[in-house]
């Protein structure tokens, strides 16, 4: 009876898989929405610089940041997401719901390409397991409801992955068009996120070693293809693919490279709670370090980290270019966050690569239950879909968790503050606050950056004219309620409140812990 019900399992899976499939994008679709409003726009640094640099491309400035006296040229961000924002910029001026549903559709257009990827080297009863699992995870499911790159840098470099794989199916009658439209589609992977060095890196090395007869076609392609973008870098004081601010950070970690290369000695820069977090979020919260201990807490999340990267090396056998593509990715990830000193920015980092350790982690559960479940063969596809359900399980509390949290109470209100600025200074006023990007957006007045670095803060305000300044909690407080950093607290205020002569109150939100000042000529 039990082997029944399995091999009903598996022919239900592959009768009805692009069912089951619809049902997981639909499922993804409904999770995205309800948690569309989670975070509001501008709670971020690198949203809001997106939306910036795609309103300047829209009114013709260039590629600027005009939320800046004197708009300088943007010197990091590459061009390829705020080109896809512009036209709906351009049609929908300051309507950011419209932006965040690009993301979506570019996050559920992911969904049927990771089944189609996973496909070609496993069962379809696993490939939907894997799906299933990313379709609810909560890092991201939460990204679509952010105007940032992560579903589109997604879609371009997953696209990319398929595409590669149906050109390899064809044999012997490889179709150059098709290779032609592949070295586009990493072109532009490389356009939206910098990163993207990883896919073209593996492309180019897999064509090398395994295809040598394109791969110097496929060096052309792509010399062919990156022009544009090695044109608009060098315009801006690039190099190549790199903007001027990463081609300065490319040189200080190529000089420190055998140092970085030390794994033993900067290994504890990476994040294990981060890592083994983002495919089961409960791993490295509060919650479970409440209900064990932080030893048994950290030991959970190795032990899943060991599973995933066996799972890894099991993937081995059937080298594709895929694994070359973690590989690269994952070096690239190290060697920024020891070059950051343990950025804490890992967990975005990492959510590009989540679909890729949920199919590493099915690989290693698929190994081991042949290994050491070789007289139980009718109970693989059980085990895998009861993990997967318990794993989906979690990550859909986690989301009912996210949905259910007070906004107010993880996430200051960017626009509290920015919308007197905007109703009752002139255009031309020019405003000093510490998120100065994330300001201009709802106060549309030019912004300056403060920081523990202004020493004398009347000689920074002459010289920078400024006209008001603007004093808020941080944004993205997680956890800590609102409340200023310590040079708000210690110096800033303090100065401000002691100059009334030369700083006047005429702005005060105490519930939002917002005020805003201004500078007496």
């Amino acid at each position: 009876m039990k082997r029944q019900v399995i091999s009903l399992i598996q022919i239900c899976v592959g009768r009805y898989e692009i069912v089951l499939l619809l049902a997981l994008v639909t499922v993804s679709a409904v999770i995205c929405l309800m948690r569309f409003n989670s975070i509001p726009v501008g709670a971020f640094f690198d949203d809001v610089h997106y939306i910036v640099l795609a309103e300047s491309l829209s009114a013709g400035t260039g590629y600027r940041l005009v939320n800046m006296p004197g708009a300088p040229v943007e010197d990091a961000f590459p061009p390829g997401w705020p080109l896809l924002l512009t036209p709906l910029v351009t049609l929908f001026p300051e309507n950011y719901t419209v932006l965040k549903l690009l993301s979506l559709l570019f996050w559920l257009a992911s969904i049927p390409l990771m089944y189609w990827l996973f496909k070609t080297r496993l069962q379809p009863i696993y490939t939907l397991a894997i799906v299933a699992l990313a379709a609810v995870n909560p890092s991201l499911v939460g990204m679509t409801g952010t105007v940032m790159s992560e579903a589109a840098y997604i879609f371009f470099s997953l696209m990319t992955l398929v595409l590669f794989e149906w050109w390899q199916q064809q044999e012997r009658n490889q179709s150059v068009g098709l290779l032609i439209l592949i070295g586009l589609t990493v072109f532009y992977t490389v356009m939206v996120r910098t990163i993207g060095i990883s896919l073209l890196g593996a492309l180019l090395l897999y064509l090398m070693f395994k295809y040598r007869r394109f791969a110097i076609s496929m060096v052309g392609l792509l010399l062919l293809v990156l022009g544009p973008i090695a044109w608009f870098n060098y315009q801006n004081g690039g190099v190549l693919i790199f903007s001027p601010l990463y081609y300065e950070h490319l040189i200080y970690v190529g000089a420190n490279l055998a140092e970085y290369a030390q794994f033993w000695k900067y290994g504890s820069f990476i994040s294990v709670e981060v890592a083994s977090g983002a495919l089961i979020p409960v791993l490295g919260t509060n919650f479970v370090s409440k209900m064990t201990t932080s030893g048994l807490n950290y030991g959970l999340g190795v032990a899943l980290l060991a599973c995933t990267i066996w799972g890894y090396f099991v993937s081995l056998r059937r080298f594709k270019v895929m694994d070359l593509y973690v590989t690269l990715y994952f070096g690239i990830l190290y060697l920024w966050v020891v070059y950051t000193s343990g950025t804490s920015h890992q967990t975005r980092l990492v959510i590009p690569m989540i679909p890729f350790l949920y199919f590493y982690l099915v690989q290693a559960t698929s190994w081991g239950m042949n290994r050491f479940g070789a007289s139980f063969p009718n109970y693989k596809s059980v085990v895998v879909v009861g993990l997967t359900c318990l794993i989906m399980l979690i990550s859909l509390a986690f989301n009912y968790y996210e949905l259910t949290s007070t906004i107010d109470n993880r996430v200051v209100t960017p626009s509290v503050g920015n919308l007197w600025l905007r109703q009752n200074t002139p255009p031309e006023a020019i405003v000093l606050s510490f998120d100065g990007i994330s300001d201009y957006l709802y106060s549309h007045r030019r912004t300056k950056y403060f920081g523990p670095g202004i020493t004398d803060l009347e000689q920074h305000v002459a010289d920078n004219n400024i006209d008001y300044i603007l004093i808020q909690p941080r944004l993205l407080e997680w956890g800590k309620g609102e409340q200023y950093d310590n040079y708000v607290t210690s110096t800033l205020l303090p100065y401000l409140i002691s100059h009334p002569t030369k700083f006047k109150l005429v702005y005060e939100n105490s519930v939002h812990h917002v005020m805003i000042f201004q500078v007496i000529a």
